[in-house]
């Protein structure tokens, strides 16, 4: 018998809908912007001076949603665009990397005390090898659901859990 309570797509959703749910409440009230827009500031604090793709690709927001969302940022002072001086092989005039503008920097840092409390609380009664490992089988479980969206049968395999 099918037992939603244990089913995992289920669990991942219902654990990242609570943090994702309060920390955007926190992130518009205190910052105002948007859980995607934090996703972005946080992805380039990490790596500076992404293109569009790559951008999207560690944010997990659509290209045109994202491309939309950068215009607002930039308008606001957060981010801005700007050419490579050295155009890579098969870059073409439109390709440009999304930059932190000192602004940028400032709010992301002062977020980042507050994601990092939402970690903290999420992982709490966890030891650290249980945390780490925890997030190593979310990053695998994140690639391997990367591989339905390329094969050509793109039904999962007979494997379930019992």
């Amino acid at each position: 018998m099918f037992d939603l309570s244990v089913f995992l797509p289920y669990l991942l959703n219902r654990a990242g809908s609570r943090i994702a749910t309060s920390f955007s409440e926190i992130l518009k009230a205190e910052h105002g912007i948007t859980l995607s827009m934090w996703r972005v500031l946080a992805a380039l604090h990490h790596r500076d001076g992404q293109f569009v793709g790559e951008l999207a690709r560690m944010t997990t927001i659509e290209v045109s949603t994202l491309s939309r969302m950068l215009g607002t940022m930039q308008r606001r002072g957060l981010v801005e665009r700007r050419r490579p001086a050295l155009r890579a092989v098969g870059s073409d005039a439109r390709t440009v990397a999304i930059h932190l503008t000192e602004p940028g920097r400032a709010l992301t840092e002062a977020i980042i005390p507050e994601a990092l409390r939402y970690e903290v609380t999420a992982l709490d009664g966890f030891t650290d090898d249980e945390a780490h490992m925890l997030k190593s089988m979310l990053t695998r479980l994140f690639d391997n659901m990367g591989r339905l969206e390329t094969a050509p049968d793109r039904r999962p395999s007979k494997r379930l859990a019992s």
